[in-house]
């Protein structure tokens, strides 16, 4: 049984790092088409906003329960 649950938690915890790393992956696109736009002098309001959801839910998932 300790084996089973063992293998459980290293599978939940290998997919847990694959999102956060996802996340990180997606930020990091935000971040850079948020420059971007501002370099190209459109409104990146919708991009900041994205971002910043982004940004949330990463330091939401990162916090510890």
């Amino acid at each position: 049984m300790a084996v089973l649950l063992g293998f459980y938690f290293v599978q939940l915890n290998a997919k847990v790092d694959r999102q956060r790393e996802e996340a990180v992956e997606r930020l990091a696109l935000c971040r850079h088409m948020e420059r971007a736009a501002g370099t190209a002098k459109f409104s990146n309001e919708e991009f900041r906003e994205t971002c910043q959801q982004l940004r949330d839910q990463l330091f939401k998932s990162a916090t510890p329960l």
